[in-house]
């Protein structure tokens, strides 16, 4: 009964932000974390486990959990990391869960995202959460392991067309629609976008920020470069943006859709010495973007809630993995729910305190492991 009770509670509390969820956590628990590179996938892998307080639990009770996301090492992941590895103490001790991706550099994200889901398979893991480079690539990977009996919980970027059991994330559209309508309000002048081809998280912040904008601006117009796939994380951006403000001079402000570009918005702002003429709106909140909107060299930023996107998918994953006597919508599998919107608020300068504090690990270099498919 605990244990429900203590769910229960976190779902009341879905709301408070990230670093708040952080600081109610009572810390009982040690973490065991090594850092693993995947030799033949070029990945690199977080294993942790997690004890609540130091009960010993036999080995073959053990269920282990592995989150595959396509920035291994970003902020981002971090957050969610941490909330699926708060969520796994909450579950109990027999619960252990791994961190696996590819570098943030890599030139083929999704096929390496790919690769590790059939090394879960081959490891038969109780359950996998995995945030999409691309919404095509995985779908046969996705569909295995739920052939193979594995939940699998999509968060942040979703596979719809997959059998994935539900989503975890922000509602992409509302999110966009809610950037659209902020910028303008702010804005007499033409918007700049680069984008991702085939990345649907990132297509849904797109359909809601045109919709946001016309709304209250149906005269703005939008100028989008579009990128073929996640490459190098800022040279080609940043010359992305300076081709826009060289090509349009009536662009007044530039809307990043994820991070990176919004730091690559800034540098191509202030390489054509256009700071203060051009206004920034971000996505997300890591430290380089926080130290930009400290500066003034980005007005404000999107921010998502990564802690519950990892917390809430493990939680989903396990309930998926424990059938009950009642009958589920996906037969062979316990209760979930389609989909868990985590919400997004807008923050900027007067906010950003809150989002210093980026969840931290203690790292250990391990012998590398090789994955046979």
């Amino acid at each position: 009964m605990r244990r429900v009770d203590l769910i229960t509670i976190w779902a009341q509390r879905m709301c408070v932000t990230p670093v708040r969820i952080r600081q109610s956590i009572v810390w009982q628990r040690r973490f065991c974390i090594g850092v693993v590179c995947l030799a033949l996938t070029g990945c690199v892998c977080w294993n942790v486990t997690v004890h609540a307080a130091d009960v010993p639990t036999p080995a073959d009770n053990q269920e282990t959990y592995a989150m595959i996301s396509f920035g291994w090492g970003r902020e981002f992941f971090a957050w969610s990391f941490a909330g699926m590895s708060d969520a796994a103490a909450l579950l109990g001790p027999h619960v252990k869960v791994e961190w696996h991706g590819p570098p943030p550099d890599s030139q083929e994200p999704a096929a390496l995202e790919a690769n590790i889901l059939k090394a879960m398979i081959k490891r038969n893991v109780a359950g996998i959460i995995v945030s999409a480079a691309e919404k095509n690539m995985l779908k046969p990977a996705i569909n295995d392991a739920i052939e193979a009996g594995i939940p699998v919980i999509c968060f942040d970027s979703d596979v719809p067309e997959s059998q994935r059991l539900a989503i975890v994330a922000t509602d992409n559209y509302r999110a966009g629609y809610l950037a659209g309508t902020t910028m303008a309000e702010w804005l007499n002048g033409s918007v700049g976008v680069v984008t991702i081809n085939n990345v649907i998280h990132l297509e849904e912040r797109m359909r809601g920020f045109r919709a946001g904008i016309a709304s209250i601006s149906p005269d703005t117009q939008i100028f989008i470069i579009e990128e073929e796939a996640f490459g190098p994380p800022d040279s080609n951006l940043v010359a992305d943006y300076k081709i826009l403000l060289k090509a349009h001079p009536d662009i007044k402000g530039l809307f990043a859709l994820w991070a990176t570009t919004g730091i690559a918005a800034a540098n191509a702002v202030r390489e054509l010495n256009l700071t203060g003429a051009i206004q920034i709106l971000s996505f997300d909140f890591d430290t380089a973007t926080i130290q930009a909107i400290e500066q003034d060299d980005i007005r404000a930023t999107v921010a998502q809630n990564p802690y519950l996107m990892g917390y809430y998918s493990l939680l989903l994953a396990y309930s998926a993995a424990h059938p009950t006597g009642i009958p589920s919508s996906h037969p062979g599998f316990g209760h979930v729910p389609a989909a868990i919107d985590t919400g997004v608020t807008i923050i900027g300068k007067d906010d950003i305190a809150q989002y210093k504090h980026v969840p931290k690990v203690e790292v250990t270099q391990e012998p590398p492991l090789i994955y046979e498919f």
